[in-house]
């Protein structure tokens, strides 16, 4: 026999050997996906519910992609197609969801007890933090039930979550109220925006339309002024005498008459007007 007939002689028997392996592997690989499946159709019927020992399982076989072997390039097509399927897509991910909110115990209790899948999905939305274990009673805050009870512990689970959702209602009524609050201060914002955009976009106010303004302002502080108490006229005399005096310095000077209120231009000249007028008061 030729060198070349035995080399492809060894070639063909080593690509039969690949593929008996292959088939081998691929059986085996089918097997135990199937094997898998078998315990969580067995497990399903003997709990009569989706047990988390299901739920593992399946997140089991999804992680380690079995379904390969049923010819499904994904989950969710094994989850829709396949005969072999235990539960639907939506079965499937609202459940997941679920499990994956309230963990194994929990979760096994709460199909035990029979809560309805509408208030654990309620509750998963929110947290578990007030719902806790202590051997084999259940706690939520101040209150327990033994988990063998199972009307006790429905009736708690229910309560709380009754609780919950009033809670929850007053929130999310706060939170509207507070985005309708919010939205009514920048619409305002909004306005003054738009306005001063407007009175950017005209001609500058005129000498005698800020003068007037001006005069105005100072006329209704005045009367303001004469309304107060004789304790708040003599609190409060220091600081407006003062602040009106600079203002009326600096007015001075922007006009350029500068002499006519050089004795009001210092501190010392100030502080005695203010001291008469308190001294006044005090009388």
């Amino acid at each position: 026999m030729s060198k070349d007939k035995l080399q492809k002689l060894e070639n063909d028997h080593q690509i039969a050997k690949h593929t008996v392996l292959t088939d081998e592997y691929k059986q085996k690989s089918r097997d135990n996906a199937l094997l898998i499946l078998g315990g969580i159709r067995v497990a399903d019927k003997i709990a009569n519910s989706i047990s988390s020992q299901v739920m593992n399982a399946l997140i089991t076989f999804q992680d380690q992609q079995m379904y390969l072997n049923f010819d499904c390039d994904n989950f969710v097509e094994f989850l829709e197609t396949s005969d072999y399927a235990p539960m639907s897509k939506h079965q499937f991910y609202k459940r997941k969801e679920i499990f994956e909110a309230e963990g194994e115990k929990l979760f096994d209790l709460m199909n035990e007890v029979g809560v309805s899948f509408a208030t654990r999905k309620f509750l998963s939305s929110g947290n578990y933090d007030a719902i806790s274990f202590d051997g084999d009673k259940l706690k939520i805050g101040d209150q327990e039930a033994d988990i063998s009870n199972a009307r006790l512990v429905r009736s708690l689970i229910e309560s709380y979550a009754d609780d919950y959702k009033r809670v929850k209602t007053e929130s999310d009524k706060a939170k509207e109220k507070l985005t309708k609050a919010e939205a009514t201060i920048n619409a305002g914002y909004k306005k003054v925006e738009d306005l001063q955009k407007q009175l950017d976009g005209t001609p500058k106010q005129t000498y005698g339309a800020i003068l007037t303004k001006t005069l105005v302002q100072f006329s209704e502080f005045t009367e303001f002024v004469e309304k107060l108490s004789d304790e708040e006229k003599a609190e409060y005399a220091g600081v407006a005498l003062r602040s009106f005096s600079v203002q009326f310095t600096h007015l001075s000077n922007a006009f350029g008459v500068k002499k006519a209120l050089k004795k009001l231009d210092t501190d010392d000249a100030i502080n005695k007007l203010v001291d008469s007028v308190t001294d006044d008061f005090e009388d």
